[in-house]
């Protein structure tokens, strides 16, 4: 751990300890954090500043006079001497000069300092240069930025395209997490000012949609504690005068060497994509230098007019990162913390996330500590990473049934030209939501003319893991073209081809070689037509891939393709299982030899299998292990064994709250405990019906049931809500809500009455052990 030593007079105490506040207590030594009481303070001393790094003298009348700051100069001094210590010196007192320290301090000195926080930061940055010198591994993720050149390029150009107009403000736009911030940061540092160190770190500040200028220069004035709040309200009487006043903050804050990051959520651009004035008066501000000085990562892209309008403003839009710059992240950050994988099999981890550079850096970060089959198991849930942010962008669409069904049908392929995308969608609201669409970054487009559009890889993956449907008309318009696609001969269009191919792997009446099928598009289309349970179409087409002509393809590839074989041999009872499932081992191997017997309902050989796959669990991978922990939990309480599944359900819910296979499994388990409590099973019903699971209503009457029966004490009315929700349900899915109503009626002795009852209104539904393991 650096440590810093503050070196410092009685009279600058408050001052010494704000600064130390701001530093943190694990870096910054005062005398009176660190040194022991009944010690002789001169050894106390010498032993802090023989094991410190950064040895910091702030320069004043008192310090100058102090005998004891003298003894630390001198102590310090023959460290600095050996290089085994990095000395600082600033002045805090402006009744001095450089010319009253000594001599040899005089080339230490810089500028005066009265505020702390700016202090402190510099003593910072100190401390990040050293650890980025000493242990370059402690700092590798933090400065790692590769995979980025094409956007470096283009902001060169903008910044740098015309000698007229001097660009003063740049906005870089993207969804959460691709990467704005560390973008910007990088343009700070190579491309604005080149004094600022690799490590260095800006000021940042949070704008929020209900935010205006008065927040900004609040937030400034914070840092540089230049007026008291009460009279910066005063001067903001006037908005007229908030402009000025953000500049002249604005400037303190770039001679005192920092720069400012405004994290920007609907306020500096709003909602449409303009602008607010209050922002253009500030760039185009005479007293604000011609140097980009505001930067700004925003969650919406300005509209085109606004950037036209305005001379002095450049931006540009940031999407995720493509396969080749995703293997140059990873292979950069993996030499960094000397981390080695195959090319092959790192091209296939990479294959299987959505383009943000925090998932790349998580992926090496876990071969680092573990190994790649680990990470192989963890690549669902770094894929899954960000999906709150993005539930937070589906919930904001989901409010228009037209924007909601638009982004659903451009999920369904790899990428789209906009020409095929209006055939599809012939609705006169296509260019507004279009247009609301690239404002959030939720699409990319390129092609020579831009003629494709690509939907976020993170968006599309969580559309199609949540099971959100295109309506009726939508479908039959892509029905009816897919029949259109696969009977013509013209290619033309790259994204009409590859869609084609596609669906000629699912439709039976081509029979296509095995030796002309590319394995990762097969394995596409598997993953599709097993969420569409079309589980003999995704056999066939894995041992086209696997065994009707082998070829040299990349493990990873028939890794995943062996898998989803094996998963739908379990979903249709095939002993074939048996055979393909020695092609795993460990964990996987267990799992799926647990799913199958899951499956059948044979519970004892499940929970068998599923506590050998647990066998190697540790708390540092619990994560990659919840598949296997929830598959328990469903064999527990299939086994009655509630009390059993308790404890794992809870721990599978608080490790992913998100997931509706956990809030279920929690409170079917909760809802059985005595004195159950009720306020966590409100939450948890909330939580159910605010998610996109398609079958949300039929779950929510089965909790509303079990807790009228278990907490109540009202079997009828558990019945009758039971009762109510299979008369309105349709499909194999209400079978689950059958077998509570038959576990209900059995506990109370009604299978020949009631339970029958019911069954003969729902169209002779009756239970039996296929629907019992649905």
């Amino acid at each position: 751990m650096i440590k810093v030593f503050l070196s410092h007079s009685w009279d600058q105490k408050d001052f010494v300890l704000k600064v130390a506040q701001y530093l943190g207590r694990d870096i910054a030594i005062v005398d009176n954090y660190e040194f022991e009481s009944g010690r002789k303070i001169e050894e106390e001393i010498e032993k802090s500043i023989n094991s410190t790094n950064v040895f910091v003298y702030l320069a004043s009348k008192g310090s100058i006079e102090s005998d004891w700051c003298k003894r630390e100069l001198t102590m310090a001094r023959d460290l600095v001497d050996e290089k085994k210590l990095i000395f600082c010196a600033f002045l805090v007192d402006n009744t001095i000069t450089v010319g009253d320290c000594k001599p040899w301090i005089k080339q230490w000195l810089t500028t005066y300092y009265s505020n702390p926080i700016l202090l402190a930061r510099v003593v910072r940055r100190t401390v990040n240069e050293l650890v980025a010198k000493t242990t370059p591994e402690v700092m590798a993720r933090d400065l790692v930025f590769k995979g980025r050149n094409t956007e470096m390029g283009e902001i060169d150009k903008l910044l740098y395209s015309s000698s007229q107009n001097f660009a003063k403000a740049l906005i870089i736009s993207g969804m959460p997490h691709v990467g704005r911030k560390r973008l910007l940061r990088e343009v700070m540092v190579n491309d604005i000012q080149h004094e600022l160190h690799p490590t260095y770190l800006p000021i940042g500040i949070t704008l929020q949609d209900k935010d205006s200028v008065e927040d900004l220069i609040f937030q400034l004035n914070q840092l540089l504690l230049k007026y008291s709040n009460e009279d910066l309200k005063t001067m903001m009487t006037d908005g007229a005068n908030c402009p000025s006043l953000a500049v002249e903050l604005l400037n303190d804050i770039l001679n005192a060497h920092e720069r400012v990051l405004i994290d920007d959520n609907r306020c500096i651009v709003n909602p449409n994509g303009y602008l607010a004035d209050w922002f253009i008066d500030i760039v185009n501000h005479p007293k604000l230098p011609p140097m980009v000085s505001m930067f700004v990562a925003s969650t919406i892209s300005p509209h085109p007019s606004e950037v036209r309008r305005n001379q002095l403003l450049r931006a540009t839009q940031l999407n995720a990162l493509n396969l080749q710059n995703m293997q140059i992240l990873f292979n950069a950050y993996s030499q960094k913390v000397k981390v080695e994988c195959d090319s092959n099999k790192a091209s296939d981890y990479l294959s299987e996330l959505t383009g943000y550079p925090e998932q790349v850096l998580d992926l090496v970060d876990v071969i680092h500590d573990y190994d790649q089959v680990t990470a192989e198991r963890e690549l669902p849930s770094i894929k899954k990473m960000f999906d709150k942010d993005i539930k937070q962008i589906v919930d904001e669409f989901s409010k228009s049934s037209n924007a909601i069904q638009l982004l659903i049908l451009i999920s369904r392929f790899e990428f789209v030209s906009f020409d095929l995308l209006r055939q599809l969608y012939p609705e006169d609201d296509i260019e507004d939501l279009l247009q609301q669409f690239r404002q959030q970054s939720l699409y990319e487009s390129f092609g020579t003319f831009n003629q494709y559009m690509r939907l976020n890889s993170s968006l599309a993956d969580y559309l199609d893991r949540y099971h959100f449907h295109l309506a009726p008309k939508y479908e039959k318009l892509l029905e009816d073209k897919s029949k259109e696609i696969i009977n013509t001969n013209e290619d033309e269009d790259l994204a009409v081809y590859l869609y084609k191919l596609k669906q000629q792997l699912k439709d039976p009446r081509f029979k296509i070689g095995s030796s002309y099928i590319l394995p990762s598009l097969a394995l596409k289309v598997i993953v599709e037509q097993y969420s569409a349970k079309r589980y003999k179409d995704v056999v066939e087409l894995a041992n086209k891939v696997l065994y009707d002509n082998p070829r040299n393809n990349y493990e990873t590839v028939k890794y995943a393709i062996r898998n989803w074989l094996c998963l739908a041999y379990c979903r249709l009872g095939d002993e074939t299982l048996f055979n393909e499932v020695q092609n795993f081992h460990g964990y996987t191997y267990h799992f799926l030899i647990g799913y199958f017997y899951r499956r059948q309902g044979n519970w004892p050989y499940a929970l068998d299998s599923y506590n050998k796959a647990l066998e190697a669990e540790s708390p540092a991978k619990a994560k990659i292990y919840s598949k296997a922990k929830h598959e328990k939990v469903i064999v527990l309480m299939k086994m009655n064994d509630y009390h059993t599944a308790f404890d794992l359900a809870k721990i599978n819910y608080e490790s992913d709250p998100t997931n509706t296979y956990h809030i279920e499994a929690y409170y079917h388990c909760l809802v059985r405990k005595p004195f159950a409590d009720k306020s966590l099973l409100d939450d948890l019903y909330s939580q159910m019906m605010k998610s996109y699971d398609p079958n949300k209503e039929l779950i929510c009457a089965t909790f509303r049931a079990e807790r009228s029966y278990f907490i109540d004490k009202d079997t009828p009315k558990a019945l009758d809500i039971l009762e109510e929700a299979l008369l309105k349900s349709n499909g194999n899915f209400r079978n689950y809500a059958v077998e509570v109503l038959f576990n209900i009626c059995k506990k109370q002795g009604l299978v020949e009455s009631r339970y029958k009852e019911i069954l003969k209104k729902c169209n002779g539904l009756s239970i039996d052990n296929k629907f019992v393991n649905e």
